[in-house]
């Protein structure tokens, strides 16, 4: 069994190079844990559905690495220079619309002889099976794939009983290890502690107890979802005496599960009590794409102190280059804008519908060709937003790309002078389904306008 670790990964890897040959070639043969694969498939800003294949098929066995850049005859022939140090978010979003389960990964890449080579470490799932969710080719939803001695294959009827069996086995084994722990200290002298809200509940007395914030950050007693039961697993011991305050309040709710869409939401809304818990899961997430000045401002932080607070925030869960990202985001980060305008274009939709706009728009400056309507289209809308007139729902959801363009060539003057009437328009969007390319590029504008609007300097 690899171990399934970025340092050991590289160091098995560049022990198996052969180079007495022509090429460079390596030793390394597929197994149930390696699989080779020649180039790295990406669209749209995401991977080829293709990997989910081998994705969910490592995830329901113990754990896997994908390698690309190399041959079906184990020569090494790169991946594009473009995909060096491919950002997470292009796995992410691909594993998240396309696999039901939660999948961890690491995507890292590496030269060799100037031959990019990339590496996507698959951890063994914690709860299976990972399932398929979509179509893609020969994946079909409702799919589960295993893998197997150098081949991912949809699970035979024997595995899936034995991999059903042992996620129940190993729930009730969790859950009766925890009643023997109770009947044995007895069940009037356990108290559960909240490790959101800091709630010390008691089973004997009827009172409630909460531990300071500044107690309740230090502690990491468990991992989210798991159960410590190895024996000689790590435990935690509060020392010092108890100081009991009547607190001025009675009790704190802390949202525990806080998803990517309820951190564009909070920043929309303008609404966050708990500044600090979306800092904290923004860093665990793969996108760096998240509008940071906002929940630092509310924090009382100006952009060199975020930075510092930021470097200061570890944990097992946070995504280095998320970290990274975040912080070069809050020092001095250009923006790109995607489409251009039509020049000469001054229609809006405020008398007439958008349809109606492009056509005139188009015999007017006689645009024949398709990319004209594309620019004509986000160019009309750009003159509505900048006109504060309010794009109708429909709209938003026909054309959500140009729209989303069309915000991004807003300036920063229109954006200050009109927050308010922009995240309102920018609330209508965020209620649509959109596709991973739109995805990106939405986020995109949402953090240019988060650095506009919230940037603290000093």
């Amino acid at each position: 069994m690899i171990i399934l670790d970025k340092k050991a990964i590289l160091e098995l890897f560049a022990n198996n190079l052969n180079y007495n040959t022509s090429t460079l070639t390596t030793n390394l043969e597929e197994s149930d844990q390696i699989e080779f694969k020649q180039s790295l498939q990406t669209h749209s800003q995401t991977i080829d559905k293709q990997y989910m294949k081998p994705i969910s098929a490592f995830a329901n066995n113990r754990g896997g690495v994908l390698i690309f850049g190399v041959s079906p005859e184990k020569e090494l022939k790169g991946i594009k220079d473009s995909q060096e140090n491919l950002d997470n978010s292009w796995f992410s979003s691909a594993v998240r619309q396309n696999l039901d389960g939660a999948v961890d990964f690491t995507f890292f890449t590496h030269r060799y002889l100037g031959a990019v080579i990339g590496f996507l470490i698959i951890e063994e799932a914690k709860t299976k099976p990972i399932i398929v969710k979509s179509d893609a080719g020969e994946i079909k939803v409702g799919d589960i794939y295993f893998r197997y001695p150098a081949q991912s294959a949809k699970i035979n009827a024997g595995d899936l009983r034995h991999l059903i069996m042992e996620e129940i086995t190993m729930k009730t084994q969790r859950l009766l290890s925890t009643f023997q722990a109770i009947v044995s200290i007895g069940e009037e002298n356990i108290s559960l502690i909240n490790t959101n809200t800091g709630e010390i509940q008691s089973t004997g007395q009827n009172v409630k107890l909460f531990l300071d914030e500044s107690i309740l950050g230090k502690l990491n007693l468990i991992r989210r979802g798991e159960f410590v039961s190895e024996d000689g697993a790590p435990a935690y011991i509060v020392k010092g005496e108890i100081e009991v305050n009547t607190p001025s309040y009675v009790e704190k709710q802390v949202p525990v599960h806080i998803s990517d869409l309820e951190v564009i939401r909070a920043y929309l809304m303008e609404e966050c009590s708990y500044p600090d818990a979306f800092v904290k899961r923004i860093l665990v997430t793969n996108t760096f794409y998240q509008p940071i000045h906002f929940f630092t401002e509310l924090l009382g932080k100006t952009s060199p102190e975020a930075i510092d607070y930021i470097h200061s925030i570890e944990g097992f869960e946070i995504k280095p280059t998320t970290k990274s990202k975040l912080i070069e985001r809050l020092g001095n980060y250009t923006y790109t804008i995607s489409g251009v305008l039509y020049p000469d274009c001054e229609e809006t939709i405020r008398k007439k519908n958008l349809e109606t706009a492009i056509n005139e728009s188009i015999a007017k400056h006689n645009a024949v060709l398709k990319r004209d309507k594309m620019k004509i289209c986000r160019t009309i809308l750009f003159n509505t937003l900048s006109q504060k007139i309010a794009i109708p729902s429909d709209v938003y959801e026909k054309h959500t790309q140009r729209c989303v363009e069309a915000f991004g060539h807003l300036s920063k003057e229109q954006v200050c002078e009109d927050a308010k009437y922009i995240k309102s328009e920018l609330l209508k969007l965020y209620n649509l389904p959109m596709d991973n390319s739109t995805i990106g590029s939405f986020r995109k504008v949402i953090c240019k306008f988060d650095d506009w609007l919230h940037r603290k300097s000093s």
